[in-house]
């Protein structure tokens, strides 16, 4: 089994610099997946000081990599949530290229709620709001599949 992992609001990195606590999780949950066989692919933004993790490959996710994850053949892609901040007005091309990339892959999307107070938010509005909003399609912000599967540690009340 292929895997294309996103982490909305963080990036997936293996050192400390830039990661929180909810990007570490994310990073121990595709190792384990690792171990069971599973290949992981992680889009994010990557650094030259960024360390390897082992077994997992990772990607800088930039418009060139948003356009090819469709022909990389990936059996789903796994969705951790987040928050997109846009702190002090600035822009998060990370968050912003993440829900492209949702709302453009081709295959199965699982969205992995591991905090619920971490749904999955519409960001368009906060987006075109901006001084630098325009250069974003809103249709390609707006989340308007209905196939995203959730996966969460809630339980269904009967």
């Amino acid at each position: 089994m292929k895997l294309a992992v996103l982490k909305i609001g963080g990036r997936l990195a293996a050192n400390n610099r830039s990661t929180t606590g909810g990007t570490n999780e994310v990073i121990e949950i595709c190792k384990r997946f690792v171990k069971y066989g599973v290949n992981i692919t992680c889009f994010t933004k990557v650094l030259e000081s960024d360390d390897k993790i082992p077994s997992i490959n990772i990607i800088d996710l930039s418009k060139d990599s948003l356009k090819n994850i469709n022909k990389r053949n990936y059996d789903l892609l796994l969705v951790f949530n987040g928050n997109a901040n846009f702190f002090g007005g600035a822009e998060d091309e990370l968050s912003i290229l993440n829900y492209i990339t949702i709302n453009n892959y081709d295959g199965k999307v699982l969205y992995c709620l591991t905090d619920l107070n971490l749904i999955l938010k519409q960001i368009y509005n906060a987006v075109t709001n901006k001084d630098w909003g325009s250069k974003y399609n809103p249709k390609e912000l707006k989340i308007v599949r209905d196939d995203i599967y959730l996966i969460s540690q809630a339980a269904e009340n009967n």
